[in-house]
C-alpha cells in the first residue's frame, strides 16, 4: 500500500511538473522574438559589455554601480554562449522561471500538506502578468536566480525544522548569503524564517527569534562586503528626502495600492512605476484603510498561530517592508516615489496561496467540486491569454518605453528610454515626428548632452521648445548645457525662466545660485538662497 501511494505520488509530481512546463510555453513562447531593450543595451550590447569584464571584477570591484555579482556571472556566460541571439536568453528565462514556479511547488506541498492547494496556488503565480518581466526582460530574467536561491535557504529551513539536522541549517545559512550576492532585496529572508518558525510551526517567540539571529552573520558579512566593493549601502536612506511624514506615507500608500490592484486587476502593469510625491498629508481614507490593515494584521499574529491563510497574508505582507526603505528616489527635477515589481516575485505566492485556500473553503460550503477545479482552469488560462498579451509590449525599445510614457507619465526614466532608443536607432532612419511631447525631445536633447554631443544637444531642446515654449524640462536641461560649454548668461536666463513658468523648481534656484557665486554675486546668491527656503517652508 506505501509503495503503491509512493507511487502515485511519484506519478503526480511528474504531472505536475509536465503541467507547469506546458502553462509557462503557453504563456511566454511568444516572447522569442521580442528583442533587446532597457539595461541589456548595459550588459549585453555595445562595447564596455560584461563579455569584457573578469569574474574578479564581479566578485572584488562591481559593474556599473552594481554589486549581483552571482547574477552579473550568470548574464556574462549567456552573452559568451548567446551573444546577440534574442531568442537564447528568452529560452533560459522561460527554464528560470519554471525552475521558481517548481520550487515553489514543492515548499507549498512541505508546508500545506495538500497536492491541489499547492499546484494551483502556482499555477496561478505562472500564468499571472505580474510577474512576465522575468521572461521579457532578458537582463531582468537573470533576477529569477536571487528568487531561486531564497526558495533553496526557505526549504532547507522547512527540513531543518522537520529533522533538526545542522547541515541543514547551515546549507540554509549559505543559500541567504548567496541570495544576498543575486540580490540584495533578499535580505528580508530571515523575516520569513521567524514567521514560519513562529506563526505557522507555532514555536514560542523566544526560540523562533534564536533560530533566526544566526541569519543576521551572512547579512552583516555581505553588508560589509557590499558597501566596501561599490562604497553603498544596501538599504536606500527615505531621511535625506525634505518631505514630511504626511507625504511619505500618503505617497506609500499609493505605491502599495498600485501594486495589489495590478494582482486583482493585472492590466497595464509596468517594470517601474513612478509617482510625484502627494503634496498633501494623510487623509481619512488613507488612516482608515491603515487602521483597518493594521487591525486585520494584528488579529492574523494573535489568533492565526498554525493557520495557513494567516500565514500566507503576512508571508504576501512582508514583502512591503523592503519598499518601506527602498522606495524613494529623486528625479532629475521633481521627487518621485518608485516601486518595482521584481522586488514581490517571492512574496507573492504568499496572495496566491491565500486566494486558492479562500477558493478552497468556498468549495467546501457548496459542494461542487467540478465547478471548482473548473473555475481554477478558467481563471489560469484568462491570466496566461493576459500574459501573453502583454508580451506584444515588451517588442523593443520604441515600443516598450512609448507604453510605459501612456501610463505613467510622471516616469523620467520611460522619457530616458526612450530618447537612448531615438539615438540607437537614428541611423536607420527613425522620424522625430513620433515624439509629440516636448519632454521626450528635451529627454533626447538630455541623452546627446551626456554623450558630448553638444551642437545636437542644443539642436534638440531648441526643438522640444518649440513644441511647447514653456516646456521645463527643456529649459533645465538648456541651462546645465549652457553652464557646461561656459555661457552662464545664457544658463542664468534659462533658469530664470522656469522659475518665472513654475516657482516651485527648485533645482533652478539651486543652479542660479551655483552661477552666481561663480561670478561672485554674493547678494544676488543670498537673495535666492531664501527664496528656496522660504519655498521648501510653504511645501
Amino acid at each position: 500500500m506505501v509503495g503503491q501511494n509512493t507511487l502515485g505520488a511519484g506519478r503526480r509530481n511528474i504531472l505536475s511538473a509536465l503541467a507547469l512546463i506546458l502553462l509557462c510555453v503557453i504563456s511566454y513562447g511568444n516572447t522569442l522574438g521580442n528583442g533587446f531593450l532597457l539595461d541589456d543595451h548595459i550588459f549585453l550590447l555595445g562595447q564596455n559589455t560584461l563579455k569584457n569584464v573578469s569574474l574578479e571584477t564581479l566578485f572584488f570591484e562591481g559593474f556599473q554601480t552594481t554589486y549581483r555579482p552571482i547574477v552579473l556571472t550568470f548574464l556574462k556566460f549567456e552573452l559568451i554562449l548567446f551573444g546577440n541571439n534574442q531568442a537564447g536568453y528568452h529560452i533560459v528565462n522561460i527554464i528560470l522561471f519554471f525552475a521558481v514556479c517548481y520550487l515553489f511547488f514543492w515548499i507549498l506541498k512541505k508546508l500545506t500538506s495538500n497536492f491541489y492547494i499547492s499546484f494551483f496556488s502556482v499555477c496561478f503565480f505562472a500564468s499571472h502578468p505580474i510577474n512576465n518581466f522575468l521572461i521579457n526582460y532578458k537582463t531582468a530574467g537573470c533576477l529569477s536566480l536571487y528568487v531561486l536561491l531564497m526558495q533553496v535557504a526557505f526549504l532547507l529551513y522547512i527540513f531543518y525544522l522537520d529533522k533538526k539536522g545542522r547541515c541543514l541549517y547551515v546549507a540554509s545559512l549559505l543559500a541567504y548569503f548567496l541570495s544576498m550576492l543575486a540580490h540584495e532585496i533578499t535580505f528580508i529572508l530571515p523575516v520569513y524564517l521567524f514567521l514560519l518558525s513562529f506563526l505557522l510551526k507555532k514555536y514560542d517567540f523566544r526560540k523562533s527569534v534564536l533560530l533566526c539571529l544566526p541569519y543576521l552573520l551572512p547579512f552583516f558579512l555581505f553588508l560589509f562586503i557590499r558597501m566596501n566593493v561599490i562604497h553603498a549601502n544596501t538599504i536606500t536612506s527615505v531621511f535625506g528626502l525634505k518631505i514630511s511624514l504626511g507625504q511619505y506615507i500618503a505617497s506609500l500608500y499609493k505605491l502599495i495600492w498600485w501594486y495589489n490592484s495590478k494582482i486583482f486587476y493585472p492590466k497595464d502593469i509596468l517594470f517601474i512605476w513612478d509617482e510625484k510625491v502627494v503634496e498633501q498629508s494623510i487623509n481619512a481614507p488613507i488612516i482608515f484603510t491603515i487602521l483597518i490593515l493594521f487591525c486585520i494584521w494584528i488579529v492574523s499574529i494573535v489568533r492565526g498561530r498554525g493557520s495557513l491563510k494567516a500565514f500566507a497574508f503576512n508571508f504576501y505582507l512582508i514583502g512591503f517592508i523592503p519598499m518601506i526603505f527602498s522606495s524613494f528616489t529623486f528625479t532629475r527635477i521633481t521627487k518621485t516615489a518608485m516601486i518595482e515589481p521584481h522586488w514581490f516575485v517571492f512574496p507573492s505566492i504568499g496572495i496566491f496561496l491565500l486566494f486558492v485556500l479562500l477558493l478552497f473553503d468556498v468549495q467546501k460550503i457548496l459542494k461542487r467540486r467540478k465547478i471548482f477545479f473548473a473555475s481554477i482552469f478558467l481563471i489560469t488560462i484568462v491570466l496566461s491569454l493576459m500574459t501573453r498579451r502583454s508580451n506584444a509590449v515588451w517588442k523593443d525599445d520604441e515600443t516598450y518605453c512609448a507604453y510605459w510614457m501612456q501610463h505613467n507619465t510622471l516616469n523620467g526614466a520611460a522619457y530616458n528610454c526612450r530618447a537612448k532608443a531615438y539615438i540607437r536607432e537614428n541611423d536607420k532612419g527613425l522620424e522625430l515626428q513620433k515624439y509629440q511631447n516636448c519632454r521626450e525631445v528635451a529627454d533626447i536633447a538630455g541623452t546627446y548632452h551626456i554623450i558630448g554631443e553638444e551642437e545636437k544637444s542644443l539642436k534638440y531642446y531648441l526643438m522640444a521648445l518649440k513644441k511647447n515654449s514653456k516646456c521645463v524640462d527643456a529649459f533645465y536641461g538648456l541651462g546645465n548645457l549652457y553652464m557646461d560649454i561656459g555661457n552662464d548668461k545664457m544658463a542664468e536666463g534659462a533658469f530664470h525662466t522656469i522659475i518665472a513658468i513654475d516657482p516651485n523648481v527648485q533645482a533652478a534656484y539651486i543652479q542660479l545660485i551655483k552661477i552666481y557665486e561663480k561670478q561672485g554675486k554674493v547678494n544676488e546668491a543670498e537673495k535666492l538662497l531664501q527664496m528656496l527656503r522660504a519655498n521648501r517652508a510653504n511645501r
